[in-house]
């Protein structure tokens, strides 16, 4: 009689799953913290450059948020850069981690698609946009993750 054993391979698999899953929680409560931190700023959300946005790093983000706090010593305008910079490093964060495989796309996909029903703001969706693309990339690269973004979007 042949038998099989569960491998530790298989146990890893396991356990990273459910690594994983947890991490994309703590990314996306973290997110909504700082989305939340956003909103709460009513009328003072300030948009960084596109220049800045689109820092390849976090060395050029940095120099770029500390100009613009030199410029502007008032205690709001420390905290918004500082609020944007968050953002952005979580945004490049995440487009590294979906890449690398580090988190589950359901998880990113379902908290999107809840944060685009609930705020009707073009500026929570000029947020959005580029986590929303970094998926559509992931996404497109798998068949399972198209049929499970539709399902989702379509309720």
């Amino acid at each position: 009689m042949l038998q099989t054993r569960q491998t530790p391979n298989s146990i890893l698999v396991a356990g990273s799953d459910n690594q994983r899953s947890q991490w994309t929680k703590d990314v996306v409560e973290y997110l909504q913290h700082i989305l939340d931190e956003f909103c709460s700023k009513e009328g003072a959300f300030v948009h960084p450059s596109f220049r800045e946005q689109s820092s390849p790093g976090p060395i050029a983000g940095t120099n770029q948020i500390k100009m613009k706090t030199e410029a502007s010593p008032a205690a709001g305008d420390i905290e918004e850069p500082l609020v944007h910079f968050k953002w952005w490093y979580m945004v490049r964060l995440i487009q590294w981690h979906l890449t690398e495989e580090l988190l589950v796309p359901s998880v990113l996909i379902e908290w999107l698609s809840n944060q685009l029903q609930e705020r009707d703001s073009v500026d929570v969706l000029e947020l959005l946009l580029p986590i929303m693309l970094g998926l559509v990339d992931t996404i497109s690269l798998s068949q399972t993750y198209v049929c499970m973004f539709v399902r989702i979007f379509l309720l």
